[in-house]
């Protein structure tokens, strides 16, 4: 007698439509697709968008994983409040190339960085909130982070309780 076994994996594909945030004269990097990492997810892509008149911006999850999926926010940022490090070298700092101070930018000991190039220098930083989840979305949570701007093209985000540093880094591939 034979005796066979059947493995099915039950997989829900959700297809929506992004429409990509128009160009905003004032933010702080322009919204659109970055990606990003992830820990053991490896890279996923999210959306930058802003709400509120610029004064938050919300980070979507385009892929996701089996903690916190696709569609769903992953690191919110209240731009109401710059953050500043200060330090003794503050005044010797060079400027963007858009003219604006920079800060020096370095992690504590106790994080640890999930990409291998972490920039020196930072434009902006700001108080902000990441979803974490257990498997299957159980148990959703923001927890306190800090959003970090690098340059135009990438930023950063602190998972404070998480001791880790995931980076992201504007799409330049095109999706047909």
């Amino acid at each position: 007698m034979s005796k066979y076994e059947t493995l099915s994996q039950e997989s829900i594909v959700k297809c929506i439509r992004l429409p990509l945030p128009l160009h905003r004269d004032n933010a702080v990097i322009q919204p659109g697709l970055f990606k990003g990492t992830y820990s053991a997810h490896g890279i996923e892509l999210v959306l930058l968008s802003y709400n509120d008149g610029d004064k938050s911006a919300i980070i979507t999850k385009i892929t996701g994983d089996d903690n916190v999926p696709a569609g769903e926010i992953t690191i919110t940022a209240d731009l109401s409040q710059q953050k500043f490090e200060t330090n003794k070298e503050s005044d010797s700092l060079p400027l963007s190339s858009a003219g604006l101070p920079v800060q020096r930018f370095e992690l504590s000991s106790s994080i640890y960085s999930r990409s291998d190039e972490v920039p020196e220098f930072c434009l902006y930083r700001f108080n902000s909130n990441g979803q974490v989840a257990y498997t299957g979305f159980d148990n959703p949570t923001f927890i306190k982070g800090e959003w970090v701007i690098f340059d135009s093209v990438s930023f950063g985000h602190i998972w404070l309780m998480l001791h880790s540093f995931s980076i992201y880094k504007r799409v330049t591939e095109t999706f047909v």
